[in-house]
């Protein structure tokens, strides 16, 4: 499943890279520090684990909550290096003194299962990737999309 997913990845990044070249303005594509294709999916979508961001592998054990803050009610607990899908962030609830950014994720897998389990949840960015994608500016503020 991964491979197809980095090939339809891979597909779209093209068909951006092809719309950028003829002035559409689709997007645009980046390269990660593991040389995979990150891209906002356009057309091609076969599975839920496809929009705004990319696949994550957790760093720390995350819990999946209902909205950003960990006071809401949390879905599930995932665990390194379990693999969510992020699509944009905002300022929620803080944590301790690690923080108050937030990642919206619409899927996740763990490192055991062959596909994603689609939800409309939330986790805290620095227990996911060490809140990286924000300070990378990888995924925008998600009350930019709404």
């Amino acid at each position: 499943m991964n491979t197809v997913k980095r090939l339809v990845t891979t597909a779209t990044a093209l068909g951006l890279a092809a719309a950028g070249l003829a002035g559409l303005g689709a997007g645009s594509a980046h390269a990660d520090s593991a040389r995979a294709v990150i891209a906002p999916s356009v057309a091609l979508d076969p599975e839920p684990g496809d929009y705004i961001g990319d696949d994550l592998r957790t760093s720390h054990g995350v819990g999946v909550y209902a909205s950003p803050d960990a006071s809401s009610l949390k879905y599930i607990t995932l665990w390194a290096p379990d693999t969510v899908n992020v699509g944009c962030w905002v300022a929620g609830g803080q944590v301790y003194n690690d923080g108050d950014v937030w990642y919206k994720i619409n899927a996740w897998s763990t490192q055991t299962q062959q596909d994603w389990t689609p939800i409309n949840g939330w986790v805290f960015a620095p227990y996911v990737d060490g809140a990286d994608y924000f300070h990378r500016n990888v995924v925008g503020n998600c009350n930019d999309y709404s």
